[in-house]
């Protein structure tokens, strides 16, 4: 069983006009955003699985530009209320946060 974490910090988003667009049109902006943070909240959606798997994608990006050695993550599936479009299950998305030693927690 995972400990639990509190974190409070500032967020900033990024979003586009359509869900998976922020990944390519804001490239450059979210690697200098990496560099001077030491936590991330890495989200996706619960009804999307390429969400789920852009998960490793994210990741690694973080671990190629990031200046925190060791930064605090935390794996959050949103759109946790929408029950029957849901693609990935809690369990599934807790073992990948467990496997990284980071914290999951789900959101409606």
């Amino acid at each position: 069983m995972s400990s639990a974490k509190s974190y409070e910090a500032p967020l900033q988003c990024l979003h586009g006009e359509r869900p998976n667009c922020c990944m390519c049109r804001f490239r450059s902006l979210t690697n200098a955003f990496f560099r001077d943070a030491m936590g991330f909240l890495l989200m996706f959606d619960l009804c999307n699985e390429q969400s789920f798997i852009n998960i490793q994608s994210w990741l690694s990006q973080l671990q190629t530009y990031s200046y925190c050695e060791s930064p605090d993550i935390v794996l959050c599936g949103n759109k946790s209320d929408l029950t029957e479009a849901r693609v990935v299950d809690s369990h599934r998305a807790a073992e990948l946060a467990d496997s990284y030693g980071y914290a999951y927690c789900s959101i409606c």
